[in-house]
């Protein structure tokens, strides 16, 4: 079925607002309670997100627009060449993904614009404004290509695609779809990504969940782009011990337009990584699920959820494996001590302590209610990706800021949208086997590779 934007007149809002007692004593469970009117609530409520999408407001989460003449902070400005980690950073900000030197320069840049792309029967038909497009998540492989997922604010179900590329941003291929937040590679190459879509009714061991709701999966592609499988979260939930979770926290996120999960993070146990842990096996996936505020493991051969856990976190994101057997985690609204602000934390799953925080005591402040990302590096210091202070910095185990950068990539007719990291990511620059571009790449943003496009 083609995913094509709506052209929706106004006479349609009209009918919406004409509608919407009735519909919200039905999303409420009111009397009288009839299944196919909620469904049509929903139905209609996910249509309007897409024609409001198509109105070229700024309204949105990508970049951030300026007043004319406004003095910003941009780039580098605090670097410890002793103490920082080593690398190139990976910086996506709208339909582009650079990798920055230490010192701020860009060295090496790709771009594909969504409209580039070859037309599919789940392509989204017609125009999206170019503002409310991004590089959710990328990842380079050592001889230069660059997996994507590409996403659109305001949409509804989430995603618009996976891309691979080529150093000189030639399109290898694309799998169009709702694929959104995270993706993961796994020990055997294939590609582990979010994805949702609209399902009618909850599993019969969730019952308590109310539908049509958005039914979260993780999508297993080769590195070719072929779809090998999808594994339901909903499903996985409901034949693991953990199905209580949900229903106890059904009643609280049954106003979220079905959003009962919310997933945003995939990372894939390697052989070592589950050696650091009693719970998890080698292929398993750690999962991070905003709306219940909850990490957990699945199992992709059983299809089931292994571990769950809660604690003082609350609409966490990008847990992380570490080699101790601790998971890092950027906790966005649970620092209770500063009133609900964000920290990183470092949780110890046997003790469910939390053993390292930033910050820590009077040494630093840290916001970003929602997105948001971090990363240990190779010294032991954390890359953290402040998302709504378009910030990235990194720190030391004692809270001592060894570099700090703004996103300084603009946007728009005259350069007034400035960007935030949606994503970041450093690399060891000796990984890398391709000839750097400057950061201007050498093919035209419509220019494409010789391989499939499903």
């Amino acid at each position: 079925m083609k995913r094509e934007q709506s052209t929706t007149p106004i006479w349609l809002s009209l009918v919406f607002l004409f509608f919407l007692l009735g519909s919200l004593v039905t999303w409420l469970r009111g009397f009288p309670f009839e299944p196919w009117l909620r469904e049509a609530f929903i139905g209609t409520e996910a249509l309007l997100k897409t024609y409001y999408a198509d109105l070229g407001s700024l309204e949105h989460d990508v970049w951030i627009e300026l007043e004319t003449d406004a003095e910003v902070i941009e780039g580098v400005t605090r670097f410890d060449a002793a103490r920082a980690a080593p690398g190139l950073t990976l910086v996506t900000a709208g339909e582009t993904a650079y990798l920055v030197d230490l010192d701020g320069s860009v060295r090496h840049s790709w771009r594909l614009p969504y409209e580039a792309l070859p037309a599919s029967d789940e392509k989204i038909q017609g125009s999206v404004t170019q503002s409310r497009l991004y590089w959710q998540r990328a990842h380079v492989l050592p001889d230069g290509d660059l997996i994507a997922v590409v996403n659109a604010t305001k949409s509804s179900p989430d995603g618009l695609a996976v891309v691979r590329l080529d150093s000189e941003s030639r399109l290898k291929w694309v799998k169009h779809g709702f694929f959104h937040h995270d993706f993961d590679i796994g020990p055997d190459g294939n590609i582990y990504v979010l994805d949702q879509a609209v399902r009618a009714r909850p599993p019969a061991d969730l019952k308590e969940l109310t539908g049509p709701l958005l039914d979260e999966g993780v999508v297993v592609l080769s590195p070719e782009g072929t779809l090998l499988r999808r594994i339901s979260l909903l499903d996985a939930f409901g034949r693991s011990p953990y199905a209580e979770m949900l229903k106890r926290y059904a009643e609280r996120n049954q106003a979220h337009w079905g959003d009962y999960l919310h997933s945003n993070n995939a990372e894939v146990a390697d052989a070592a990584t589950a050696a650091a842990f009693d719970f998890v096996e080698p292929g398993q996936i750690l999962l991070s699920l905003r709306e219940v505020d909850t990490i957990a493991v699945l199992d992709p051969e059983t299809e089931s959820i292994t571990w769950a856990a809660r604690g003082s976190w609350r609409r966490q994101h990008d847990p992380d494996f570490l080699a101790n057997g601790n998971i890092l985690i950027f906790d966005n609204q649970g620092d209770w001590d500063r009133g609900g602000r964000s920290r990183v934390i470092e949780y110890d799953p046997r003790t469910e302590a939390i053993v390292w925080q930033y910050p820590e005591g009077d040494r630093g402040e840290l916001w970003s209610s929602y997105r948001a990302e971090q990363q240990v590096l190779a010294n032991g210091n954390i890359l953290i990706n402040e998302f709504t202070q378009r910030r990235l910095f990194e720190v030391t185990r004692t809270g001592e800021i060894v570099w700090d950068y703004r996103c300084p990539f603009r946007s728009g007719g005259e350069g007034n949208l400035l960007c935030r990291a949606m994503s970041s990511r450093r690399y060891d620059e000796r990984q890398f086997a391709f000839r750097f571009n400057g950061g201007a790449p050498t093919q035209t943003a419509s220019s494409r590779g010789s391989q499939s496009y499903d």
